[in-house]
């Protein structure tokens, strides 16, 4: 089960189902439902395992970047040309590059 200090130490984490800390060698997250945004102080553990309840398939991703918490539910995809065109499809603001650990950033 994931650590709320880890969490808000490494601004973000993906998580299982079960609230395990997950990571791949390669592949691009890329959320298919945004969940919540809230304000990254009011975070808590409670709150996160309730995010957790919503996901029926993939991950939990948590970024937290200016003060504020982007919950969804993510899923890996190998190939970035896909995850890039699911992220456009579903509005969203980057794709995490897990080869890289770094965000590449869409435009919309």
């Amino acid at each position: 089960m994931f650590k709320l200090k880890d969490v808000i130490n490494r601004n973000g984490a993906t998580l299982d189902k079960e609230g395990n800390d997950v990571s791949y060698n390669y592949g691009y997250q890329v959320s298919i439902r945004d969940l919540s945004i809230i304000k990254a102080r009011t975070l808590t553990k409670k709150y996160i395992i309730s995010m957790l309840n919503q996901i029926k398939t993939g991950n939990l991703g948590i970024w937290i970047d200016k003060g504020l918490a982007y919950i969804d539910n993510s899923i890996t995809l190998e190939n970035k040309y896909d995850a890039l065109e699911v992220g456009k499809a579903f509005n969203q603001i980057s794709v995490w590059d897990w080869k890289k650990c770094e965000s590449i950033y869409l435009e919309n």
